[in-house]
């Protein structure tokens, strides 16, 4: 029995990742996971957060007020 269900776990996985690469494949690249490169998440306004402590530490920008760098720096 635990056998039978190794084997459908195993088929399963490997089901997964051929669809995966099947995926990447035809679509020519790997899909963009950084935010900074991100076109939804610009698109809903999330940024980096390098980005975002690089604002509040160089420009010191009224966005920054409550900005924790900006207290303690």
């Amino acid at each position: 029995m635990m056998l039978i269900m190794f084997v459908i776990v195993v088929l399963l996985l490997s089901i997964v990742f051929l669809a995966l690469g099947i995926s990447v494949w035809m679509k020519g690249k790997f899909p963009e996971i950084h935010i900074a490169n991100n076109k939804e998440m610009k698109k809903r306004g999330i940024t980096c957060v390098q980005d975002e402590s690089f604002l509040c530490e160089n420009q010191k920008t009224d966005r920054c007020e409550g900005c924790i760098l900006r207290k303690n720096g």
